[in-house]
């Protein structure tokens, strides 16, 4: 059966953010006086896993759940004035999703963990959306990936079944994601994941432009 759907992941496959986002906790973590590294943290605890990345701050310093939620709400308002500053598109992304939609071959949509507010202000001028039937975002699923929930509301949305279906990722959460779904998953080289889990995918890309020939 030939591919209907793409699902995209947004960070790391379209735009490159998760060194934004790492740098709004480390501004968290100096404030708050917790001694780690940030980007290393994140990539261990929330790329790798999915899980909570105050949570291990609030083990070792014992704050509160309201405290930790502030925590996230602080980070959040930082990640959002640092992408507000732009955020460039990933090379070949624009003349990729033009191609794939100008051949009216494909539904496609971006399947991300990012929040709706975050998103919007990342593509705000990136035109990614013009190209896209959906999108969907963490306030449309209670589980993030590694859990499926996402993709297969990404599956319902197009009306496929998973097998014509193909989600492109680039860390190991979203693969698994994507294949607990039923769903092919193509990764593709992120400068912050550096292709890790990439050996779970389907196939493995250095850039966008050989989706284009590979759907040939």
């Amino acid at each position: 059966m030939g591919i209907k759907a793409i699902f995209w992941d947004n960070d790391g496959v379209l735009v490159e953010t998760e060194h934004l986002y790492a740098q709004a906790i480390q501004q968290v973590f100096d404030r708050i006086g917790f001694k780690a590294d940030a980007v290393e943290l994140y990539k261990e605890e929330t790329i790798k896993h999915g899980r909570g990345i105050f949570q291990v701050a609030q083990r070792v310093l014992g704050f509160s759940e309201e405290e930790r939620n502030q925590m996230r709400e602080e980070r959040n308002k930082i990640y959002r004035s640092l992408v507000a500053e732009g955020v460039p598109l990933k090379n070949d992304v624009e003349e990729v999703l033009k191609q794939l939609k100008a051949s009216g071959k494909y539904k496609m949509g971006i399947v991300t963990a990012s929040y709706k507010q975050a998103f919007d202000i990342v593509h705000d001028k990136t035109g990614v959306t013009q190209y896209m039937d959906f999108v969907l975002t963490r306030e449309d699923f209670e589980r993030s990936k590694p859990y499926p929930e996402c993709y297969l509301k990404a599956v319902e949305k197009v009306g496929f079944t998973p097998e014509s279906c193909l989600a492109i990722e680039d860390s190991e959460r979203g693969i698994l994601a994507a294949k607990a779904a039923g769903i092919g998953c193509w990764s593709v080289l992120s400068d912050f994941t550096m292709g890790e889990g990439s050996d779970q995918a389907d196939r493995s890309l250095e850039n966008l432009t050989e989706i284009l020939d590979i759907l040939k």
